[in-house]
């Protein structure tokens, strides 16, 4: 099943093909140029909002929420080692 982040540029396809290998906020970005979406157009400030949501969930995806799960933890630092 797809990732979140996935999940979330999918609404976007086929106009935009999300690249799951690239920074999910430059993403969002590219997303928004693509529809020229500028700062303050009310579909860029839902869009982002969604984003937002799907980021938490990524995170929660990836790595979990249980705060006393060590090997979490472990995987986090990791991470971004």
């Amino acid at each position: 099943s797809p990732s979140p982040l996935e999940a979330f540029f999918a609404n976007y396809a086929p106009r935009f093909q999300y690249n799951a290998r690239a920074s999910a906020s430059l993403e969002f970005e590219r997303l928004c140029n693509e529809f020229d979406w500028h700062k303050e157009d009310p579909r860029r400030k839902t869009a982002y909002r969604k984003f937002k949501a799907a980021l938490v969930e990524q995170f929660n995806f990836l790595y979990g929420t249980d705060v006393n799960d060590i090997g979490a933890w472990q995987n986090l630092c990791h991470v971004v080692r």
